[in-house]
């Protein structure tokens, strides 16, 4: 024997009554508690069968629970906000350099949208131009291996700028622990970088 919880209750009697006056079937996700207090959410599907004098005979339908979907679903959203608040650059890559996610501190910073770049290889996008071939390729060497890569890289923006970055670019392996993609996380050090740099600079004067 299972109860509604207290606070959906309301919810779910007007999805009843809709069945019962509006003859409207209800699909609806709810709380339920169990004789031992623990909460859980379960999908209700229901319609009202009507004999031929529109007198309501029979209610049927199904319940599941989506307590796990539910839950899984609430993390993801919760996952978003904060990739999407953080204050970094984030974005994601298949495992040939793809782009299949940006946040909106990567368009901040270069100046793409994140419709402008998912589809289009990261390397073509974001490469300055200034670094050796020699460091791009020990950096592929590096993260097919299946190890992360830390440190600093000059990347260029949509406008032509010249930004330099610290961050970090992470395989990520699925549970056979093959490489389905990267994550690259970064942060613009290009005023710092141009700080040190006179400071360099007047020391040296």
């Amino acid at each position: 024997v299972v109860a509604v919880h207290p606070n959906d209750r309301e919810f779910v009697m007007k999805a009843i009554d809709g069945a019962l006056y509006e003859r409207k079937p209800y699909s609806i996700d709810h709380r339920i508690v169990r004789p031992d207090g623990i909460e859980r959410i379960v999908h209700e599907e229901a319609e009202v069968t009507f004999d031929a004098s529109g007198k309501p005979v029979r209610m049927g339908g199904t319940g599941q629970d989506v307590t796990g979907r539910k839950r899984a679903e609430q993390q993801l959203v919760t996952l978003r906000k904060a990739v999407n608040t953080s204050g970094e650059v984030i974005f994601l890559t298949d495992r040939e350099g793809i782009i299949t996610f940006a946040n909106p501190e990567f368009t901040h910073l270069y100046g793409y949208t994140a419709e402008e770049v998912i589809g289009k290889v990261t390397a073509r996008i974001l490469k300055s131009g200034k670094l050796p071939q020699e460091a791009y390729e020990e950096f592929w060497k590096t993260i097919l291996n299946k190890q992360i890569v830390k440190g600093e890289i000059l990347n260029k923006t949509k406008d032509g700028r010249f930004v330099t970055v610290e961050g970090s670019t992470s395989p990520i392996l699925d549970e056979g622990r093959n490489i389905i993609g990267f994550l690259a996380i970064q942060r613009d050090i290009t005023d710092r970088k141009r700080a040190e740099a006179a400071l360099r600079e007047g020391e040296e004067r």
